[in-house]
């Protein structure tokens, strides 16, 4: 899972290359590749010693938070990757994150919390962005996304 996120990333990245700034294009990725690294480092470390049950809810508790940073620069994606003149590109990106919110739900759902700290940052974002567009149809795209998000909970 974590490799896709890498290559996911590193797509968007080379996708928006000639419409954001490539210091923020780099900045972002840099973020991704650094939270991967910590991300398959803790795993490692998990999985390499045995743990009393206790232990195993405070490795719970931070790789929640993992998600949620995660969930966290996947909604910074679509606020730093906004292209108002470019819709169509940014709708690739909006396919993206939702694929990645539907994936992630066979990864967190067996711990509901974490699922919720990684949709709700990465999802909240573009459906803002969605709504707050001005053609018409974007706003209940962005409503649509609202619910679907609750059905995704619903689902967790």
């Amino acid at each position: 899972m974590l490799v896709g996120v890498i290559a996911t990333a590193t797509g968007i990245s080379v996708l928006f290359y000639n419409e954001i700034s490539h210091t923020i294009i780099f900045t972002w990725l840099f973020s991704v590749y650094v939270l991967f690294f910590i991300r398959h480092l803790s795993v490692q470390k998990f999985r390499s010693q045995a743990y009393e049950a206790v232990q195993v809810l405070t490795w719970g508790r931070i790789f929640a938070f993992f998600a949620f940073l995660s969930g966290l620069v996947w909604g910074i994606a679509s606020i730093i990757f906004f292209t108002p003149e470019n819709l169509q590109l940014f709708n690739v990106l909006t396919l993206i994150i939702i694929a990645m919110s539907v994936g992630s739900l066979a990864a967190l759902s067996s711990y509901p919390f974490a699922y919720y700290i990684f949709a709700l940052p990465a999802m909240l974002p573009i459906v803002w962005r969605y709504m707050n567009i001005d053609e018409p149809g974007y706003y209940i795209f962005g409503v649509l996304m609202l619910v679907f998000l609750f059905a995704l909970f619903s689902f967790s």
